[in-house]
């Protein structure tokens, strides 16, 4: 049996001109066809080709709106560390899906080391947080323990992919 491993960005099927355009939609994902096919060295219509099929192969996934937690009253945001007592499919699916009905959970990953799940939280104050923990994630199935951790000050912002 062989192993599946993953592509190279060398290999991705993408060429210059795709990631050209990708580096600069990370940077600016409301930019026009007309401003960008210049930046890349494109007329508008291949570029905008270009975009289309790679929004039609998942390549570009979407576009989005940043918005400052604290600007809307998010003041507080944590990483807590999810350990499961159990890892039958049956109960890692539930507890995927009652983790998605949290709207304080703003990503979710599955991982590999002492803990099985790492959620990024975000809540107005410290009691808020302390709901969030205690009464959302604490009870949710199948979870064994938990660690968190208050995040003090972010120093490293990156979405952008190195293309």
């Amino acid at each position: 049996m062989s192993a599946r491993i993953s592509k190279k960005p060398s290999d991705s099927g993408l060429d210059a001109a795709d990631r050209r355009i990708l580096r600069e939609l990370q940077k600016n994902g409301r930019i026009t066809v007309a401003e960008l096919s210049s930046k890349v060295g494109l007329s508008a219509t291949p570029c905008w080709r270009r975009i289309r099929d790679m929004e039609k192969n998942d390549v570009i996934q979407g576009y989005s709106c940043r918005v400052n937690p604290s600007a809307v009253g998010f003041e507080i945001e944590a990483m807590i560390q999810v350990s499961l007592e159990k890892h039958a499919d049956t109960q890692i699916v539930d507890f995927v899906s009652e983790v998605k009905k949290i709207p304080n959970v703003l990503k979710a990953y599955s991982v590999a080391g002492s803990y099985d799940a790492l959620l990024h939280v975000a809540a107005a104050s410290i009691p808020d947080l302390e709901q969030v923990i205690l009464v959302k994630v604490a009870k949710l199935p199948s979870v064994a323990h938990l660690h968190s951790a208050l995040i003090l000050k972010q120093f490293v912002d990156g979405d952008n992919l190195p293309l």
